[in-house]
């Protein structure tokens, strides 16, 4: 219900802006009292869009000024929601087509001039405009009521220009009409008061208001005065419509906004050099404004909001005109392409190409390296990128050229290779513009880059190796080196108090903040400071460090300071300070700090959520001083645990909420609370590697409460000690974290298991949770320092016992004992397994199974691991104990014999027991998510093992029927008889009602598409074709279906959400309630060219959606289907790993439903195109032919490639400038791309994936991402190839160059890494999903003799496979897996593999010798 208000709430919020505050305090109000529930919408797997939407609409508020206090409060009641759960686009649409006479006149009345209409200020000017408008456009009250009235309709036909005219009466609203009616008569007149300003127009401290309208009303006078020297000229046609809203931009800024650029387009194609160089002198007089820009790392520049706001329009139209000239041109030469001939082409195109050259002359004036320290200075991080990066390029590209250019009298021979590479001259300038980058990547939050940076730099000067240092957050060497800096410093320079600002800002993120008032204190003591006002910096300072100690008095006289900054830190303090007296000021100091937001959260609401989040962390903290004010107590621990998950994971953002929290709870004298937040604080220093931070905290927490070092309360100790000993291990002191551990759990042992009895079963106190998580803590690290079984069991064990309903420790304890089960661990090792250690093995696979299945009732956090792992032990046993107690033999006794053969028997009993009591124990949606691993055993030859599966899939089917029937649904067409049997025993003993009839309309469904499949059809043209399933009668039945139960198979709708608790929940659905299902197929397809001539179909939903799918024949899409589950995996990993969720990194699934084992159905991946042809668009006539490339690449002459790349350079790049013109978007896009490339690549890398050429490979259009399709050469089928494939995946010059000038080092590297560690951690998960071609192969595995089987048999093919796939995740490289000529046999790092396969993906010698089709210069 609450949502439908809240919907209601925004949509008139934007539609009358009147009203707005007040309804924005409404929602505030639901915010508030729906807290618990938008909670547990943050927390969940998949965050709801309704909270993305929720977000977007208050920032973009924000452009309101009467509205921004509202926001600010309701975006506080949310809190400061971690970037990585939201998706999230504030970015307007770019859209820099210049519109027609008529359309720009529409958009101007309806969009801006008829809201004017409304205030009376303006109503006379807006009424005036309106009415030239529809003058100079015909539109006539005459003309009107003629032909548009109903008194007064008219027979006579109208003409052209009547017709124009009437078409634009028409398309506006029918309200605007109304209103507008009275315009198309008037009379208005204006008053002329123009006046010639002084040129350029910008000046120090401007309005932004002023300047905008001032250079609008400017050019709109220019540009009337080349109208009136010339009317015949078309160019100049829209002249009159901006000469009607001369004087209305004097009141209301967004129509001179939307009309300044096209003016500025105008003015440069039509005027005079005169006015071309008045347009860039006053660009460049902006730009100038903020030219200070300095060596100095802490250097911080003191900007105007109006400065700032000019500076971003001017950026704005740079961007625009840049657009325009860039698709303006492609048309042009896309019109030049199609006729042809070069009299069309010229008569066609010529004038745009005037117009194109005089922008783009223009723009070329404008310093590229200018607007990016611009940028920089007013921290628009993302454009001063883009635009250095332009820089380089184009330095880059004329080094090369110079270098590379024939000599005068020296024929140069064909092919030679060239002097200079592109790639060493980018690296090269790279280092010589390191600083500039390192600034950049600081403001961007970017570590990856700077790392990357730091590989290529190659010399580092003071300045960079203190960047360095505060990037990886090492605060003392940074302290290190300012302190050095400062001695050769005069006290009174300028090098001197950057410096000192850099000490400070070192020892407050070392947590010294008694030190800072000490430094402070001394710089403002000295001799040459005596009389002199205490400089503002080191008063922001001082506050900082005075409300940290808690030392009042000294931060009330850094408050009364004159030269105390309105800052953040300032403004804090002082609601701090108004707290702890009880002053009455606090809400108006409250009320300050929360204004003083407004201005970075209106510039941010323009360009990222990213770029507020700083803000938003603010608000967050201010909510919670308001709510602590309010109630005067600080006992609010619950609703702060959860504001806090809500947050970004990182020491930076979560320091600041956890500083405030402790103080007020100093100030209102909760000292138990003020430890608990120590102990926070010291474990999010600790997580984030700021040790010193860490350890400074754990004392605070001691003496805050007057603790001493081995504190009485049991609960405080046990946190304590844990920390504590968490912060030795993370500091390489392991046996000193061991033995803290240890002394911690024999002292309070006694005590914690003394309510250890039947009564604790039910109720879990605080301490049996902590010493759980001893144990757990312990029982790992005494296993990776080497210890004994018999020394590590206890410590598992021992956690279930304190606390039983943990899934952390009985999946640890699992996880141990499956560790120790030596002959059950794979199928060759069970097939080995001695006589006598059956039993003995048997046993403990029963505790270990039971651990497992406990860890699935009690959680979901190890879900993945937990059931793949049990389901795999599970079929592996049952499938070799079948044996076991008749292959009994040897010298004992007969009589011993039969009794071993019972005990076996009896073992082999209770493993299935254990399973059987988690088919009523564990929720259907828990087996759902092991559905693939299910299904593939379904031939399984041990009959107790298959009852119970049945069962299983059995209860699966009744609860999901709609996602299982599409995942078995091939097993009904499949060519083994015995698997088809018992599919169709599954299906048709659910006894749920509506189970046959979903199965009937699959069946048919499905017999109808691989109708469609396998139907010969006769392609009249080489390239795709469009063709009717109403023309064949073999596809009307496919055509007459319609209107059926069956949900959409799409991928969002088949993968199960998991409870946002974390915990098993038997009433949660993993699904929506209502799921759109198939109304009709469209009756017409397309034939895709292909050798496989797949066809694309499209289904209609009941919601009226157009879902378009791939059916594919004479392809085993088995294959596809597994890769999809392993991304889907890999998707869960990421998305649960903090540094994976803070780069939101993801792969892009989509459904692949096979039909059989040669058929199948896959959903068409949307707003996609391939690598190659954007690179051939983009490279157009001057692309290289592959003949001519066939003539220059040598196999045997890897210098050959550079010849190559010389005369076919990368290119790739300018795709994401065209495509994301605004730099936020652009950036994004860009690393979005690196992102998904470096996922990609690592999952592809461990299964082998090949033929990635660049059709292949698709581009996300909007987003960026890169998208691989068709998985036929998997498993290192490419190295069987006539021409093996050399490289593990593809890395080819215009992929690396797209990822920037850092090329692969810094972001693609990291992002590897990152995926590789996750996917090496979750080997055994990532494997069951493969294990399942094992028992269902595929045909190129020689399926025939699997399907003649009677029984479930094991693929060698498979086998080998899947044990080489889990080398290459373990880091044991061989030849065939790695693509290098070198064998590994001992085990790689996680970064050793990583640089490895970078190196074979980026080797000329590996690129050379690919197969020309690969396109490997591409």
């Amino acid at each position: 219900m609450w949502r439908t208000t809240v919907g209601h709430l925004m949509q008139s919020a934007a539609d009358t802006p009147a009203l707005r505050a007040t309804l924005l305090a409404k929602l505030k109000q639901i915010l508030v009292q729906e807290r618990a529930e938008i909670t547990q919408m943050i927390l969940a797997e998949h965050i709801d869009s309704f909270l993305s939407d929720i977000i977007k609409f208050l920032l973009t508020c924000f452009k309101d000024l009467a509205s921004r206090q509202k926001c600010c409060e309701c975006l506080s009641e949310l809190g400061a929601i971690d970037p990585g759960r939201l998706d999230i686009n504030l970015l307007p649409d770019f859209n820099c087509e210049e519109p027609e006479k008529s359309a720009l006149v529409k958009r101007l009345t309806e969009d801006y001039l008829f809201k004017l209409l409304k205030k009376a200020v303006c109503q006379a000017q807006a009424g005036y405009a309106i009415q030239e408008l529809f003058h100079e456009c015909g539109c006539t009250g005459e003309l009107v009521t003629k032909h548009c009235s109903s008194q007064g309709c008219s027979r006579q036909q109208p003409d052209e220009r009547d017709r124009g005219a009437l078409a634009l009466w028409n398309s506006f609203r029918p309200d605007v009409r109304d209103s507008l009616n009275p315009y198309l008569s008037s009379k208005y007149s204006l008053r002329e008061n123009a006046t010639q300003p002084d040129l350029p127009i910008f000046k120090q401290k401007i309005e932004y208001r002023s300047w905008v309208v001032t250079w609008t009303a400017h050019l709109i006078g220019v540009f009337h005065t080349l109208y009136l020297g010339n009317q015949e000229n078309r160019k100049l046609a829209c002249s009159p419509i901006f000469y009607a809203c001369r004087q209305v931009i004097s009141y209301d800024i967004d129509t001179a906004l939307f009309i300044l650029p096209l003016l500025v387009l105008n003015v440069i194609r039509s005027g005079t050099t005169e006015m071309r160089n008045d347009i860039l002198a006053e660009i460049n007089a902006v730009l100038e404004g903020c030219k200070t820009f300095v060596d100095h790392p802490k250097h911080t520049v003191s900007i105007n909001d109006d400065g700032q706001l000019c500076t971003q329009e001017v950026f704005y139209v740079v961007a625009w005109l840049t657009k325009w000239a860039e698709t303006t041109g492609a048309q042009a030469s896309a019109r030049a392409r199609v006729k042809r001939t070069a009299t069309a082409a010229t008569r066609g195109s010529a004038p745009r190409d005037q117009d194109v050259a005089q922008v783009v002359g223009m723009l070329s004036q404008i310093q590229q390296l200018q607007i990016a320290k611009a940028s920089l200075n007013y921290k628009a991080y993302a454009r001063s990128l883009m635009h250095l990066e332009n820089h380089l390029r184009t330095l880059s590209k004329q080094q090369v050229e110079l270098q590379n250019q024939e000599p005068t009298k020296m024929r140069r021979r064909k092919h030679e290779v060239p002097k200079l590479l592109r790639d060493d001259c980018v690296k090269l300038l790279v280092s010589e513009n390191a600083e500039f980058l390192q600034k950049i990547f600081c403001g961007l939050d970017d570590p990856d880059s700077l790392s990357g940076l730091a590989r290529l730099r190659q010399k580092t000067s003071l300045c960079e190796q203190i960047l360095d240092h505060e990037s990886t957050g090492e605060w003392n060497e940074a302290l290190t080196c300012y302190e050095q800096a400062c001695q050769y410093c005069a006290s009174h320079s300028t090098d001197y108090k950057a410096y000192l600002q850099g000490r400070l800002k070192c020892l407050r993120n070392l947590g010294r903040w008694g030190t800072m008032l000490s430094l402070i204190t001394s710089e403002v003591s000295q001799p040459s400071a005596s009389g002199v006002a205490i400089p503002s910096e080191l008063v922001s300072y001082g506050v900082q460090a005075s409300w940290r100690l808690g030392d009042w008095a000294r931060l009330e006289s850094f408050l009364a300071a004159p030269t105390c900054p309105s800052d953040w830190e300032c403004s804090l303090g002082r609601c701090l300070l108004s707290l702890q007296s009880e002053s009455v000021d606090f809400t108006k100091n409250l009320a300050a700090a929360c204004g003083n937001l407004t201005a970075p959260l209106t510039a941010a609401s323009c360009e990222s959520y990213q770029r507020a989040y700083p803000s938003l962390v603010k608000l967050h903290i201010l909510q919670e001083l308001e709510q602590a004010q309010r109630y005067k107590n600080a006992s609010a621990a619950e609703v702060w645990r959860q504001r806090l998950a809500i947050t970004q994971p990182s020491f930076k953002i979560q320091e600041q909420i956890l500083n405030v929290r402790r103080l007020m709870c100093r100030i209102f004298r909760v000292p138990e609370e003020e430890a608990t937040h120590w102990l926070s604080i010291a474990k999010t220093a600790r997580c984030g590697g700021q040790f010193q931070i860490a350890y400074n905290a754990l004392q605070q927490a001691i003496y805050c409460n007057g603790l001493t070092a081995a504190p009485a309360n049991t609960q405080t100790a046990l946190k304590y000690r844990l920390e504590e000993a968490k912060l030795a291990w993370a500091e390489g002191r392991q046996i000193a974290g061991i033995t803290l551990l240890k002394k911690a759990m024999t002292s309070r042992f006694a005590e914690a298991t003394s309510s250890c009895d039947d009564s604790y079963k039910e109720t879990v106190t605080e301490v049996h949770e902590l010493m759980a998580k001893v144990c757990v803590t312990l029982g790992k690290w005494t296993q990776q320092t080497g210890n004994a079984y018999h020394s590590i069991m206890p410590f598992y064990i021992q956690a279930t016992i304190f606390n039983d309903k943990w899934e952390k420790g009985h999946f640890y304890l699992a996880k141990f004992m499956d560790s120790n089960l030596v002959y059950f661990r794979d199928t060759q090792s069970m097939m080995k397994v001695p006589v006598e250690q059956i039993e003995s093995q048997c046993s403990d696979l029963v505790k270990t199974l039971s651990e497992y299945g406990k860890a699935l009732t009690y959680g979901h956090c190890f879900l993945f691991y937990s059931l793949s792992r049990l389901l795999t032990f599970w079929f592996n046993f049952g499938y070799h104990a079948v044996s076991w107690p008749e292959g009994l033999h040897g010298e004992s006794s007969s009589k011993h014999v039969e009794k071993q053969k019972v005990r076996i028997a009896q073992h082999i009993s209770s493993v299935m027991q254990s399973i059987d009591s988690l088919t009523t124990t564990l929720p259907s949606y828990v087996w759902l998510c092991g559905l693939p691993q299910l299904i593939s055993h379904i031939c399984h030859r041990n009959s107790a093992v298959y009852n119970t599966l049945l069962v299983i899939l059995q209860k699966v089917l009744t609860d999901y029927p709609q996602q299982t029937i599409w995942q078995m649904i091939a097993l009904c067409q499949s060519q083994n008889a015995l698997r088809r049997q018992r599919a169709e025993e599954i299906l048709h003993g659910c006894d749920k009602r509506d189970v046959p009839k979903l199965y009937h309309e699959c069946s048919r469904l499905c017999k109808q598409l691989l109708t469609l499949c396998t139907l010969p059809l006769q392609c009249k043209t080489s390239g795709s074709q469009k063709m009717t399933m109403s023309s064949d009668p073999a596809l009307r039945p496919l055509l007459d279906m319609h209107d059926l139960s069956l949900i959409v198979p799409l991928q969002r709708y088949l993968t199960a959400s998991l409870p946002a608790s974390g915990k098993t929940d038997r009433s949660f659905s993993p699904f929506p309630s209502q799921l759109p299902t198939l109304k009709s197929i469209c009756d017409e397809f397309t034939v895709i060219r292909s050798l496989t001539k797949p066809r694309k179909v499209t289904l209609t939903t009941s919601l009226g959606a157009e879902c378009p799918f791939l059916c594919k024949p004479r392809d085993d899409l088995r294959r596809d289907a597994r890769l999809m589950e392993i991304a889907t995996v890999v998707n869960k990993l990421l998305k649960n790993d903090p540094d994976a969720r803070k780069r939101k990194l993801y792969l892009r699934t989509y459904a692949v439903i096979p039909l059989n084992e040669e058929c199948g159905l896959i959903e068409w991946v949307e707003h996609t195109n391939g690598l190659r042809p954007i690179v051939s668009q983009l490279l157009g006539d001057s692309a290289v032919q592959a003949s001519v490339v066939r003539s220059i690449l040598d196999p045997k002459n890897p210098d050959t490639f550079d010849i190559v790349l010389h005369k076919q350079p990368p290119i790739f790049y300018k795709w994401f400038l065209q495509t994301f013109p605004e730099p936020s978007a652009w950036f994004e896009a860009r690393q979005t791309f690196t992102h998904t490339v470096a996922v990609m690549s690592m999952l592809g890398y461990i299964v082998g994936l090949g033929d990635r050429h660049g059709e292949n490979i698709l581009i996300d259009l909007s987003t960026g991402a890169a998208v691989h399709v068709d998985f036929n050469c998997l498993f290192w089928k490419g190295e069987k190839f006539e021409l093996p494939e050399r490289v593990p995946y593809r890395l080819t010059p215009n992929i690396v160059d797209a990822f920037g000038l850092l090329r692969y080092e810094g972001v693609f590297r990291r992002v590897a890494e990152i995926t590789l560690g996750l996917m090496r951690v979750n080997t055994d998960t990532l494997v069951s999903v493969l294990e399942t071609l094992v028992y269902d192969p595929l045909v190129e595995w020689g399926r025939e003799q699997h399907d003649k089987s009677p029984s479930e048999t094991e693929n060698v093919d498979a086998v080998t496979t899947i044990r080489k796939i889990a080398s290459v995740l373990k880091g044991r490289l061989d030849k065939s897996a790695s693509g290098s000529q070198n064998c590994f046999t001992e085990q790689l790092s996680v970064e050793a593999q990583v640089n490895q396969t970078i190196e074979a993906a980026t080797a000329k010698e590996n690129l050379v010798q690919m197969y020309i089709g690969w396109m490997s210069w591409i």
